[in-house]
Formats: C-alpha cells, structure tokens, sequence
C-alpha cells in the first residue's frame, strides 16, 4: 500500500512538477527531508534498492542537517546535483556497445576530474549517450597515465554507433567523429625522453 507521502509525491510529479520542486514542496510540508527524497525517487519509478542506495550515498540526512526550513528548494538542487532523482534507461544491444567503448575512451583518458566524472556517469545512468560522446570528445588525453590511441579509437568507434542509430544532435556528433578520427590518425604526440 502506497503511503501518503509516496500519493503525494505521484500527485506532484503527475501534475507537472520537476523532481527537485516535488521534493522542496514535500519537504517543507512534512519536515521529513529523507522521506521526502525517498518517496520523489519512488515515485520516479526507481526501484527501491536503488533508491536505498541512493539515499546513503547522498547522504541526505547528513545533507538536511547542512540546510534550514525554508531552503528546501537548494537542498534538492543540491540532490538533483548528485544524480538523486536521475532515471535510469535501459540501453538496447547498441547502446550498451557504445557505453562500453565510452567508457573504455573515459578509462584511457588517465583521469577526469570529478565534476566530469559525476557528469559523465550521471550521463551513462540516465542513457544519454550522445551527451556523454560529445563531453569525452573535448577532453585530451595529456597525462602521463592516459593511452591516446586507446581513447581516440575508442570515441570513433562510439561516435560511428552513434550516427548509425541517427538523433537530433547528428551534425555535432559528426564534426566531434571527424576530430576523433583526425586525432586517431595523427597518433600519439612524441613524449619527451628522460632527461
């Protein structure tokens, strides 16, 4: 049986309200900040391990303790920031090949910082696919640790899957491929000797 919570967070969400609207609204209703965020993400349609796991990631008790009545609204953007609300997509057989190549070009990479790592995985989770191919393909690999070759292969190979599957952002997946592709033709830089 639903709880009031959860009928009202479905309620919000049916009527038109974002998920960080929805919680702010709950929130500042019921005092219950984690409950608030439990029952938007339940009424998301993520399931409830998931929303578990979530929530003790977040930390979203610790999280409310940080904020007052009255900042509801910050406090779920704030959640919103660390994917709390984000849906995840199932990927068909295509695009589950093109995150694994992304995701190969994201480990040649030799490291992200971790804005772009949140962005990059919040990106993977919620199935977008092309967004996550368009922010890798501004990265260069320059660290010690990175596999150039490795990464602009990989971005060709997922950027060739993703013009064969079409969408809306086609001409920047183009020109993005055609830099992958010079770039993976150039090879890698020469990297100065010892010293």
């Amino acid at each position: 049986m639903e709880s009031a919570l959860l009928r009202s967070a479905h309620e919000l969400l049916e009527a038109g309200h974002a998920p960080v609207a929805a919680f702010a609204d709950l929130a500042a209703e019921t005092g219950d900040w984690n409950a608030s965020a439990r029952a938007v993400c339940l009424a998301l349609g993520i399931p409830a391990p998931d929303v578990e796991q979530r929530l003790g990631r977040a930390g979203v008790a610790a999280l409310a303790a940080e904020f007052h009545p009255g900042e509801e609204d910050l406090c779920g953007e704030v959640l919103d920031t660390v994917g709390l609300f984000d849906v995840p997509r199932p990927l068909d057989e295509r695009g589950t090949e093109i995150k694994r190549l992304l995701s190969t070009a994201a480990g040649a990479l030799g490291g992200i910082p971790s804005g772009h790592a949140l962005s990059l995985s919040r990106r993977f989770a919620k199935g977008e696919l092309t967004e996550a191919f368009l922010l890798l393909a501004r990265k260069v690999p320059h660290r010690e640790r990175a596999r150039p070759a490795e990464f602009w292969a990989a971005l060709s190979a997922a950027g060739d899957l993703l013009l064969q599957a079409g969408g809306d952002e086609r001409d920047e997946v183009e020109r993005a491929l055609a830099d992958c592709r010079r770039r993976t033709a150039e090879g890698p830089p020469d990297r100065p000797g010892p010293t």
